[in-house]
């Protein structure tokens, strides 16, 4: 049962809540919705190869990527993976290293397909 309110800990800090992204205007909109609706919305600009830069550098070191690192790598030592890594306080600081270093390559390489191939990354 221990085990199972930590990997629970874990999970929930690791992903975020999906109410969270609700704006305040949408919670005190009236409960009649208005009968005109735009045609069309308004697309965000387009972001050059800084933006995506920018875009893929938060994703890696971010306050809340680093805090979904550091609930996944507890969760990892929780259930000794890997093996060879052992416990306590090294094997945690390697698991945490690692995943960083993971997102850290992930995200290098996401930017250079983004860039090459124009793609827009927030989508």
């Amino acid at each position: 049962m221990k085990h199972l309110a930590r990997w629970i800990l874990a999970l929930s800090v690791a992903f975020p809540v999906a109410g969270i992204a609700q704006t305040m205007a949408e919670t005190a909109a009236p409960a009649t919705a208005p009968t005109t609706v735009p045609a069309t919305a308004p697309t965000p600009d387009a972001l050059g190869w800084r933006g995506k830069l920018k875009f893929h550098a938060e994703k890696t070191v971010s306050p809340t990527s680093l805090i979904g690192f550091a609930a996944y790598a507890a969760f990892l030592q929780e259930i000794h993976s890997p093996e060879e890594w052992h416990q306590g306080g090294a094997a945690y600081g390697k698991r945490v290293a690692s995943m960083v270093a993971w997102s850290g390559v992930h995200s290098a390489l996401a930017f250079g397909l983004d860039t090459a191939l124009h793609q827009d990354p927030r989508y």
